[in-house]
């Protein structure tokens, strides 16, 4: 489950003139799932049942939720515009910030890239 948060935290904006925020997290919420992942090496890797399964969440107030089966995770998340990152901190783990490189970020679209060169493209519920 939390393999895929950092892949949700990073996307490029694809359009310049909508807000990023408003892209990632829609007027109050968007729900994203994922829909392809490829390794550092660029190789399409298999959607675990987990991985399909996941919702993520982000709420326009900058908190989000991590939703698989009856499991939830919670915390906040910023999109830092000029450095194209998606910033994830957990409420149990204050201490780790997850940054994320934003690939593509499009409204039905959102790339990531983790930092050990995996990425993750997400698509809306």
């Amino acid at each position: 489950m939390l393999l895929l948060l950092p892949l949700f935290l990073l996307a490029a904006c694809g359009n310049q003139n909508e807000n990023p925020r408003q892209m990632v997290a829609g007027e109050n919420s968007k729900t994203w799932v994922a829909s392809r992942e490829t390794n550092a090496q660029g190789d399409k890797q298999k959607l675990s049942n987990a991985e399909q399964g996941q919702k993520m969440i982000f709420y326009a107030n900058g908190t989000f939720q991590i939703q698989e089966d009856a499991e939830f995770q919670t915390g906040r998340w910023n999109y830092n515009e000029s450095q194209k990152q998606l910033e994830v901190t957990f409420d149990d783990r204050q201490d780790v910030k997850e940054v994320f490189h934003v690939q593509e970020l499009e409204n039905d679209n959102m790339v990531l890239h983790a930092s050990d060169g995996s990425t993750l493209r997400l698509k809306p519920e």
